[in-house]
C-alpha cells in the first residue's frame, strides 16, 4: 500500500517498546488472531527478523494456555505468569481458531510445538459427535467434550467452520480431514437445512 513511513514507525515501536512480559489477563483467541497474527502477517510481507522474534515470544506465552487436562486451551491467561483463568468452558470457535497462526509459527521456526498443541484441539473436536457436521458452541477445558447442545453458525461457532477450509488450504491440501469435515458439513446443510433448528 506504500505506507512505508507508517510501517517503519510501527517497527521502531515494536523493537523498542513491545514487551509481552506484562501482568494482566488476555483472551488467548483474541491475542492469537490479532497480535500474533499481525506479527506473522507483517513478517510474511517484510521479513524483518524482529517481527518473528516477537511472534515467538508471544507464541511461547500463549502456548501455556494449552496446558490443561484435555489440551483444550483455557480462554484467558496471564502473559507474565502463565496463570490460567478458572473458566471450565471454552467457546468452540475460540478453541478451534488458533491453528493458522500456530501452524505458521511452527513452519517459520521449525518448531513443532505450536503445531502440535493446536492440532491436538482439532483431533479432540473431530472425535466428538456432531449433528450433520454441526457442533455445539461450548467445549469443556477439563474433559475435551462438548458441554452443551446449543449450535450456532454465529458467535462462538462461526470460525470453527471457516478454519476447516483454511487449514486444508494452508497445509497445501495435505490434510484431507479438514476438507472432508468441511464438505460433509456443506453437503448435509444442502440436504437438510432445517435440522439445525430441530
Amino acid at each position: 500500500m506504500g505506507l512505508e513511513d507508517e510501517y517503519n514507525r510501527a517497527k521502531v515501536w515494536i523493537e523498542s517498546s513491545l514487551d509481552f512480559n506484562q501482568h494482566g489477563n488476555v483472551n488467548v483467541f483474541e491475542t492469537t488472531i490479532r497480535v500474533l497474527g499481525g506479527l506473522l502477517s507483517s513478517y510474511h510481507l517484510k521479513k524483518d527478523a524482529i517481527l518473528l522474534e516477537k511472534a515467538v515470544q508471544l507464541g511461547d506465552r500463549l502456548a501455556k494456555g494449552f496446558n490443561t487436562r484435555s489440551g483444550i486451551p483455557i480462554p484467558t491467561i496471564n502473559l507474565k505468569t502463565g496463570a490460567h483463568s478458572r473458566e471450565s468452558l471454552a467457546s468452540t470457535a475460540e478453541a478451534t481458531t488458533l491453528q493458522l497462526e500456530n501452524k505458521y509459527l511452527s513452519y517459520l521456526t521449525n518448531n513443532r510445538t505450536y503445531w502440535d498443541l493446536s492440532q491436538r484441539v482439532n483431533d479432540i473436536v473431530a472425535k466428538q459427535k456432531s449433528l450433520d457436521g454441526l457442533v455445539p458452541i461450548y467445549i469443556s477445558v477439563g474433559t475435551g467434550e462438548f458441554s452443551s447442545d446449543e449450535i450456532r453458525l454465529g458467535s462462538r461457532g462461526d470460525s470453527y467452520y471457516e478454519y476447516l477450509l483454511k487449514q486444508w488450504l494452508i497445509t497445501s491440501k495435505m490434510q484431507p480431514e479438514f476438507r472432508t469435515l468441511y464438505d460433509d458439513l456443506h453437503d448435509r446443510s444442502q440436504e437438510a437445512p432445517c435440522r439445525l433448528y430441530q
